[in-house]
């Protein structure tokens, strides 16, 4: 059984799903911060599992969040069951609470800090996989956004 509890958790793996990439982020709400970690190339589940696995050893996350496209819109999203699917196999393969973020502009938001990157003329082109993991750090700070200060 997750451990649920309600105190914040000290480390926030984020992922942002998708059918052939999931992209990954770090989150550390006593810092307040969110990294992008690496954008998952997958084409098989068990793939898809044999990549996150090292990353949930590694960082030892004590909460899993999962992007869910229009959350309170009521409209419903192409990717709506996989995503669920994706998350509930999470939290029973890893034993980690597991939450959904509303994801609605992540990948869109997550772009446009790109393009304003690359016309500060610090990066040249933007790729597909760093929006990805750009999105899962911005799915972070959303849900520290929506938490009062962690204090201590």
């Amino acid at each position: 059984m997750p451990d649920n509890d309600q105190a914040t958790p000290r480390t926030l793996l984020a992922f942002d799903f998708g059918l052939r990439r999931v992209g990954v982020a770090v989150g550390f709400p006593q810092t307040g911060t969110a990294t992008p970690l690496q954008t998952i190339a997958w084409q098989s589940y068990d793939e898809l599992w044999s990549r996150i696995a090292p990353l949930i050893q590694e960082w030892r996350p004590q909460r899993l969040l999962v992007g869910m496209p229009n959350l309170h819109s009521g409209e419903k999203h192409d990717l709506e069951k996989p995503i669920r699917r994706f998350a509930a196999q999470l939290e029973k393969r890893f034993d980690i609470a597991t939450e959904f973020v509303d994801e609605s502009y992540s990948s869109r938001d997550a772009e446009a800090r790109l393009r304003e990157i690359r016309r500060s003329g610090r990066k040249k082109k933007i790729d597909k996989t760093e929006i990805d993991r750009l999105a899962a750090a911005l799915l972070i700070e959303q849900w520290m956004e929506s938490r009062p200060p962690v204090s201590g």
